[in-house]
């Protein structure tokens, strides 16, 4: 309707993009809004690298709801749509990103490693995954526990501009946990205070990244000023997710 001149082949190119990067947003929310639906699109346009990307958008709709055996059915079928249709930058610039957050979140190593190597590479050729390759290498010290963490990215993090890149808060989630888990609350507060200054209400539905956040608050004001303030932050987000399947 809106666009009545666009030919056949091109109307599906443009469709499927669109699909496309509503799901990419999609795997983050807590509810997953539109992932399933935008891939069924994508496998229906008959073209096999959105068939391909349509696996991958499955993949990591399973990843971030931590349902990795159904995730791994998904990872299969990406790899075989690689062997068919070629490894393409569609599929490889923004899986690894993504990822960084599910592995730091479980404190995964073996993968973690696996995803900042990656980067490492990619980085070489695409100069925009050149951040994500710090944050990922950053990440993989929070995931071994590393004691020179604190030390190595305190300082750095204050530099960067809130909300610049996809991941920020969660990057200063990560930080604040690690003040909280060596007894540095009152640290681990001015952190929160100053990135949820940044967050809105309608950040929150987005899980992935905004989640830990709220739950260092709540920790961090246990610590300093007992367990009621923080048992209201944890009983609103479980009101405010009550409703939703994500496991």
């Amino acid at each position: 309707r809106y666009y009545p001149t666009l030919p056949a082949d091109a109307r599906v190119l443009y469709s499927a993009a669109a699909h496309f990067s509503q799901a990419t947003m999609g795997v983050f929310r807590a509810d997953g809004r539109g992932v399933l639906e935008c891939a069924d699109v994508l496998d229906r346009t008959g073209l096999r690298l959105y068939t391909m990307i349509a696996s991958q958008l499955r993949f990591l709709f399973y990843m971030n709801r931590g349902e990795f055996a159904a995730a791994e059915e998904h990872r299969r079928l990406v790899e075989l749509h690689a062997v068919q249709v070629g490894s393409l930058w569609q599929v490889e610039t923004w899986e690894s990103p993504a990822l960084i957050l599910v592995h730091t979140a479980l404190f995964d190593v073996v993968n973690a490693t696996r995803v900042a190597h990656r980067l490492e590479t990619l980085s070489r050729e695409v100069p925009a995954l050149r951040l994500h390759h710090r944050l990922a290498k950053a990440a993989l010290e929070r995931t071994r526990r590393e004691v020179a963490y604190l030390t190595n990215h305190a300082e750095e993090y204050a530099q960067h501009v809130p909300r610049s890149y996809i991941g920020w808060a969660a990057t200063l989630g990560y930080l604040a946990q690690a003040y909280n888990e060596t007894g540095r609350h009152e640290e681990a507060k001015r952190v929160l205070d100053q990135t949820l200054a940044h967050v809105t209400d309608a950040d929150r539905d987005y899980a992935s990244v905004f989640l830990n956040l709220d739950i260092q608050n709540a920790i961090a004001i246990a610590a300093l000023n007992g367990p009621d303030a923080a048992y209201e932050i944890i009983d609103g987000l479980l009101r405010r997710f009550e409703h939703c399947d994500h496991p």
